[in-house]
């Protein structure tokens, strides 16, 4: 028997929680239906990332080892396949998933077998049936890869020999699973840890939309493959009978067959209440299908599994989406959608990407106001363009057109320990285009930072939609006034913050530093969570700052700031407050922010709950970040909620006193 290793290294999240590896499942599950591969290979997976060396130790006498590769993964396997190759040199090392190069990246990266030598074939898109062929070419006295289609194979004098593309599977539902074959089952059993798993699932294999910015944004992923609803309800069966936390689904577009869709929903739920898992389904939403969808999300939303609808937008620049050959709906339609939403209870995030061509920094700033705008106050994803070698941004011409300029840095890593991250992975960020140079960039990742914390996590939100309704004032108005305000103030907490952030993210373009920050549990935390827990934790000096701004730059009426500032402090869950309870405010404020009324001094009484188990977090900060910003910030778990108290209004007699707006 020969020795087979499938490589797909996951980090252990939070210290408990691993993925288990579909990508190589899938192809080891393929494979061994052929009773050629079955007798001759043993194959074992190497999926829980630990350091090298260590890994390097569990891999004997090799046959062949194939790498599932991605962005996050890719300098781990090139070190692990330069080792392996020096230690076993007839090994047959082969290298797939989306960081590989495709047969059009080829012609431009003509050098890769020199600058890694230590791959002897590439397989680019589907990999099962290529890989199967490959695997038995191998068992051949003299092996000839060069006729197998969809790879790459290196010549002597480390050219590349390219074939042509394999046609795509056409019924992809016909192929095995490795949820349903018994291949995980020994997964699971193998757990000396004790971790807890989590998964991925592809309920559809394809996309129709041609992105730029996107792998799957080749014409090769145009046509979408389904799996019927039979075959998927037997993976969530097994998922939910053998305890599996979360689930990611590969679906770039869920929603889109609705009617199979909304029955893998109502499945999810069915199972959640029988089994208890998987706790979440997180899904790619399919795009300007939001009206479609919002049903589908609804059933997921209220059952606790679903973090709310994705409005993926990624500019809300004209200009921008022609140059990423993308078209987003219409501001009326938005508007729309959004309130539909909000009448269905269910959350919905928007998500925007920074570095994108044709962006500037004016109409980045404006991309915010304008959701705003359109009444969008939930969560707000906001990504880093990373060149991606195997889109047209991995092309030097595309990058020439639109002068988009790119840095190695630090990767994109969060929530692992120091002894888990590993430098050496890296990512290439743009940090200039010919429409945002380089010190715009640095400013914008600044906008990011701030209005992703501040407005869209909530600690200004409550505060700054009050004024806009009650002094006629817009959002730009009120966040530049706040900006220019704290900038001038570095003894201020968040104008320290400011000054933290902007070193900080210099430091990543110029020194490779972490995008990161470490907070006292050893974890690299996302700068916005890292300032929310800083926030947090001098919540009554923050605030009285911002009353401070209130009063100097916005509205002298001291009674009034007084009482938006405790609206806006009982508005998000604090970790040293017992839920629920009670506090008064001398206006409407809940109706001039919700409904844009007229301000009214009048008493009000509001009952104060979250919509998370946990009422009370012993001020563990930690425990705070991790449950209602880190897991929760896609449907808002941060933001409490508030019920006035009908009662106490009927204890006063008459109406209260109009306040005239501004």
């Amino acid at each position: 028997m020969k020795n087979l290793y499938l490589i797909e290294p996951s980090f252990v999240f939070g210290g408990t929680q691993v993925r288990l590896p579909y990508s190589t499942g899938l192809i080891w599950s393929y494979c061994r239906m052929n009773d050629i591969i079955n007798k001759n290979y043993n194959c074992e997976f190497l999926y829980i990332r630990t350091n090298i060396d260590d890994f390097f130790k569990k891999i004997k006498n090799p046959s062949v080892v194939g790498f599932s590769c991605f962005v996050w993964n890719w300098k781990f396997n090139t070190i692990l396949a330069k080792k392996i190759k020096e230690k076993y040199p007839d090994c047959l090392i082969v290298f797939g998933g989306q960081q590989t190069p495709s047969q059009d990246r080829l012609k431009h990266e003509q050098d890769f077998f020199e600058k890694n030598s230590h791959v002897d074939i590439s397989v680019y898109f589907e990999g099962e049936v290529t890989f199967e062929e490959i695997l038995v070419e191998n068992l051949k006295d003299e092996p000839n890869f060069k006729s197998i289609l969809g790879c790459s194979v290196m010549n002597s004098d480390l050219s590349a020999h390219t074939t042509l593309p394999r046609p795509r599977i056409d019924d992809i539902d016909s192929m095995p699973s490795p949820y349903l074959d018994g291949l995980f089952n020994e997964l699971i059993k193998d757990n000396p840890n004790n971790l807890d798993f989590i998964c991925t699932v592809e309920t559809v294999r394809g996309c129709p939309y041609r992105c730029t910015f996107c792998e799957i944004g080749h014409l090769n992923w145009q046509k979408i493959k389904p799996h019927t609803f039979e075959k998927i309800k037997k993976e969530f069966e097994w998922i939910a009978k053998n305890g599996i936390l979360y689930v990611d689904n590969a679906d770039s577009n869920f929603g889109l067959f609705n009617e199979r869709d909304m029955k893998i929903s109502k499945l999810l739920v069915k199972l959640k209440e029988k089994y208890g898992y998987p706790y979440t389904f997180n899904n790619s939403w399919a795009k300007n299908k939001g009206k479609e969808c919002l049903p589908i999300a609804k059933v997921l939303h209220d059952a606790g599994m679903g973090k709310g609808l994705t409005l993926a937008l990624q500019s809300m620049h004209k200009p921008t989406l022609n140059a990423i050959k993308r078209k987003n709906t219409s501001g009326d339609d938005i508007r729309g959608f959004l309130k539909l939403s909000k009448k269905l209870k269910v959350p919905v995030y928007s998500e925007l990407i920074i570095g994108l061509p044709e962006e500037t920094l004016e109409s980045w700033l404006n991309g915010f106001f304008e959701l705003m705008d359109y009444d969008q106050h939930n969560y707000l994803g906001i990504y880093a363009l990373s060149v991606l070698p195997n889109t047209p941004f991995g092309d030097p011409e595309y990058l020439k057109e639109w002068g988009v300029k790119y840095k190695i840095t630090a990767p994109l890593f969060f929530h692992i320990t120091t002894e888990e991250y590993s430098d050496q992975e890296y990512e290439e960020i743009c940090y200039e285009t010919d429409t945002m140079p380089y010190e715009d960039m640095l400013v914008a990742y600044y906008y990011k930072w701030f209005f992703q914390t501040f407005h869209f996590f909530g600690f200004i939100q409550f505060i700054s939609r009050f004024f806009v309704n009650y002094l006629s004032i817009d959002y730009k108005y009120f966040y530049i006034k706040m900006l220019d305000y704290f900038e001038e103030r570095d003894d201020t907490v968040l104008g320290q913050e400011m000054v933290n952030f902007k070193k900080q993210t210099r430091n990543v373009f110029e020194d490779l530093g972490d995008w990161g920050q470490l907070a006292e549990d050893g974890r690299n935390w996302e700068p916005e969570e890292y300032t929310s827990m800083n926030i947090i934790k001098e919540k009554e000096k923050f605030y009285r700052e911002i009353g401070d701004f209130l009063l100097s730059e916005i509205c002298d009426d001291h009674n009034i700031v007084k009482n938006i500032i405790k609206y806006q402090l009982c508005s998000l869950v604090s970790p040293d407050k017992q839920y629920p309870h009670q506090f008064n405010v001398d206006y409407n404020i809940q109706e001039v922010i919700e409904k844009n009324n007229v301000l009214e001094f009048f008493p009000y009484s509001y009952i104060v709950d979250t919509v998370v188990s946990i009422k009370n977090y012993n001020n563990d900060i930690i425990k705070w970040c991790t449950e209602l910003i880190w897991w929760g910030r896609k449907d808002s778990k941060l933001k409490t909620t508030l019920t006035e108290i009908k009662q106490y209004k009927e204890l006063y007699n008459g109406k209260g006193t109009i306040r005239t707006r501004v």
